[in-house]
């Protein structure tokens, strides 16, 4: 196998960090890097804003609106026979989580698309670890396209 340029090395790291919850020391003998390296690409790439979107997927999101939603209707039902309906702040609130879970039912989210590269990029990296270094890189810019 070639050496790693700094960028594919960088990449790796990434991907240590944030999918698979590597610390920056084991990352950095991992990669062949100093601790601090890893510290200013961990600050410089936002990689904690990358966890984040992996940590929270649309799917538990979801589940929090409609366990919000679903919350919200007992709650309004649980109420007296003629007093069984929303008042106006009930109404908004209801009407915003509609408006979300639709949204992120009908998107795909960052979370989603780093979930199924990091599969993609495993599943080829099994037959061809270079070959998947190579495509890592375009993998990366494509999500970093949609965190714009």
């Amino acid at each position: 196998m070639s050496v790693l340029t700094n960028k594919q090395k960088r990449e790796w790291a990434q991907t240590l960090y944030v999918n698979q919850g590597m610390e920056q020391k084991q990352i950095a003998l991992k990669v062949g890097v100093s601790e601090k390296t890893v510290g200013t690409w961990k600050k410089d790439y936002k990689w904690e804003g990358l966890k984040a979107a992996v940590l929270t997927t649309k799917s538990e999101q979801l589940k929090m609106f409609y366990a919000q939603l679903n919350a919200l209707n007992i709650d309004i039902t649980s109420r007296d026979v003629g007093k069984r309906y929303a008042n106006n702040s009930e109404s908004d609130t209801i009407v915003k989580l509609t408006k979300s879970i639709r949204n992120l039912e009908n998107e795909a989210g960052v979370a989603e698309i780093i979930s199924v590269c990091t599969q993609v990029l495993d599943f080829i990296g099994a037959a061809d670890q270079e070959l998947a270094q190579t495509l890592s890189a375009f993998i990366d810019d494509f999500i970093k396209s949609k965190l714009k």
